[in-house]
């Protein structure tokens, strides 16, 4: 019999998750900052598309490390565009930072949400740089896109651990890039992400019918298409094998669609619509909408279903943001497993998650997230009709690099 205590048991998970986030993020943070160093003190990177906050896409069929997340609410200027020079001593407010610029014939990251340009003041504002500036200097925004075809790489580590006789423990790894293609244009461009998820469920003999290892393998095509100045969409399709790499099951493929609109109703609101089609037999769609408002480049509340996001800018610095957010979103999956006597079936998860976080935006591109959460009404369900399980409620901790 193993004598090791539970509570120790809950401790040193813990404790590894966080250790590897950290060492991760640290890792990062000193990369980009001796990236960062390198560069002239008003150099930014120009970015080939913009990037804003996490989509509102429902990931109960997405696995706890939840989908990649597109660009789908802002969009690339156009190529000719080149941001203002900012002068010495110009410029300068409360929010923190400096739009950052771009070369003519690039994609350029767009100018803040009501319009304003504001760099770092250390006299005015509460968010004083973390070191002196130059006088000829002013910190510039953190560039979210970049010339070429990859866009954005990114790792996410998701840990929920197992709390009391009723608890499953749920470990998941998630890895995937998204590339931009110019298709048809670099104004409408296509972005094309492919990605791995695994998950690996410690059931502690709560059913003897659960898989242990499921396994996500994906590729999202997203086009967006700007209509006029206030009017833009965003359709996709995302087909994709969910299994434990054993079954035959044809419901282990699966191909999921979106379509959403984004209105701009002024510069600090933007409205938004849209569907999510899940190709779920328990949950066919879930509907997109609500609205982003930025009253100014401190705060952003994404109040949008089913992926809400609340988030608050607490320090700006010379090498970049640091945001602290707070938020909730669906989790769970689907996927076609075999069981121990060779049976065929589809296992699907639903859970409920609230989470708190903080977010680190280097100006080089590197970005850090550190989330905890609460999980709720978890419920697993079985296609052949087995009984259903509902493990106990437990926390999250979550760590993401991308880049």
């Amino acid at each position: 019999m193993n004598s090791t205590s539970p509570s120790f048991v809950f401790a040193a998970r813990t404790a590894r998750v966080l250790l590897f986030g950290l060492l991760l993020d640290f890792s990062v943070v000193a990369a980009a900052r001796a990236q960062f160093e390198s560069l002239p003190p008003t150099t930014a990177q120009p970015a080939a598309y913009s990037e804003p906050f996490n989509p509102p896409f429902p990931p109960w069929d997405q696995g706890p490390g939840g989908r990649p997340q597109p660009p789908i609410y802002t969009y690339p200027v156009s190529p000719d565009y080149v941001p203002p020079v900012a002068l010495p001593g110009a410029g300068a407010g409360p929010s923190g930072c400096e739009p950052s610029g771009g070369a003519a014939g690039s994609f350029a990251p767009l100018p803040n949400y009501d319009g304003s340009s504001a760099a770092c003041d250390p006299n005015g504002s509460p968010y004083a740089a973390e070191q002196p500036l130059p006088l000829d200097a002013a910190p510039v925004k953190p560039s979210e896109g970049r010339d070429g075809v990859l866009q954005r790489f990114a790792f996410i580590d998701t840990w929920l651990p197992s709390i009391g006789p009723q608890g499953q423990e749920n470990f998941d790894l998630e890895l995937y890039a998204m590339l931009g293609i110019p298709i048809p244009s670099r104004e409408s461009p296509l972005l094309i992400t492919p990605g791995l998820q695994t998950h690996n469920w410690d059931n502690l003999g709560l059913s003897p019918n659960l898989p242990s290892d499921l396994y996500d393998a994906y590729a999202e095509i997203l086009w967006l298409h700007k209509w006029s100045d206030d009017f833009e969409t965003y359709a996709g399709v995302t087909p994709g094998w969910h299994g434990d790499w054993q079954n035959s099951h044809e419901k282990a493929w699966r191909l999921e669609a979106q379509v959403i609109g984004n209105y701009t109703y002024s510069p600090t609101l933007k409205l938004v619509l849209g569907l999510k089609y899940l190709d779920r037999p328990d949950v066919w769609g879930l509907p997109i909408a609500g609205f982003i408002w930025t009253p100014n480049d401190d705060v952003r509340y994404e109040a949008v279903f089913p992926k809400p996001k609340l988030a608050h800018r607490f320090l700006c610095t010379d090498r970049g943001e640091y945001w602290f957010y707070y938020g909730g979103e669906l989790g769970g999956g689907i996927w076609g497993m075999v069981h121990t006597d060779g049976q065929l079936d589809v296992v699907y998860s639903k859970d409920y998650r609230l989470l708190i976080g903080i977010e680190d935006k280097m100006i080089n591109g590197w970005t850090g997230r550190l989330e905890f959460g609460f999980v709720f009404g978890r419920k697993i369900q079985f296609e052949s009709g087995l009984p259903q399980v509902e493990p106990a409620d437990t926390l999250l901790v979550r760590t993401a690099i991308v880049y």
